[in-house]
């Protein structure tokens, strides 16, 4: 065999595994955008615009977002607490749960969050403070398991709705959504985009309801 066979042998293989690569991915990609289509599909009816009459639920649960370093809310996040400071107020339950990341002493999603409630006027015996909600996951399970709450009005942004609303149905909790406002900025092509693949993982992590990485409850 020739040096110039080889080659030619060489660069078929090659050309070989990229069309497989490819096919590969473009599967994948056919795949992700099913699973994220069936999961908005499964939700969209419990997206509620108007939550005017909403009465009766064991908790709002508003999940978190960023906070800046010196402790001001991101917009994400404020819109966020002034949604499920507005269903509070409107009587749609009497607990408020704050729930987002405040594990580590320099970064505290959850007390800026009860800052907010606090100077909207809601009580403070009707602030709850979640500081393990590491993840969506997280905070559903713990909305459920440690603070008793079975039927939930669930708040963020739209985009993440649907994936919370999965979350919340495999946990066996029954929910509705209100979605915060949502301003179309130069980052929501990636949240997207990651949002996306978030469906997908919560449709592999939810074959199993594993417990979240604190069980306990830890109010501040």
């Amino acid at each position: 065999m020739g040096w110039k066979t080889l080659i030619l042998m060489i660069k078929t293989v090659i050309k070989v595994i990229i069309e497989i690569l490819l096919l590969l991915g473009v599967a994948l990609a056919i795949a992700c955008l099913l699973i994220s289509r069936t999961m908005i599909q499964s939700a969209e009816g419990r997206i509620l615009q108007d939550a005017g009459e909403l009465s009766g639920y064991d908790g709002i649960l508003v999940l978190g977002a960023g906070v800046y370093p010196d402790g001001s809310p991101t917009p994400m996040l404020t819109y966020r607490v002034e949604t499920g400071i507005d269903l509070q107020k409107k009587g749609a339950a009497t607990r408020l749960l704050m729930s987002g990341d405040s594990e580590k002493p320099d970064y505290d999603e959850t007390s800026t969050m009860v800052r907010l409630a606090r100077n909207a006027g809601i009580p403070e015996n009707e602030i709850l403070q979640d500081v393990y909600g590491l993840c969506t996951y997280d905070s559903i399970w713990r909305a459920k398991e440690l603070y008793g709450m079975k039927q939930v009005i669930l708040v963020t942004q739209r985009y993440h709705l649907y994936r919370a609303l999965y979350y919340a149905d495999r946990l066996g909790i029954e929910a509705v959504g209100v979605p915060a406002e949502d301003r179309m900025d130069l980052g929501q092509l990636y949240r997207e985009v990651r949002e996306l693949l978030a469906r997908v993982k919560a449709l592999i992590w939810c074959q199993n309801l594993p417990e979240p990485a604190h069980t306990e409850t830890a109010d501040k």
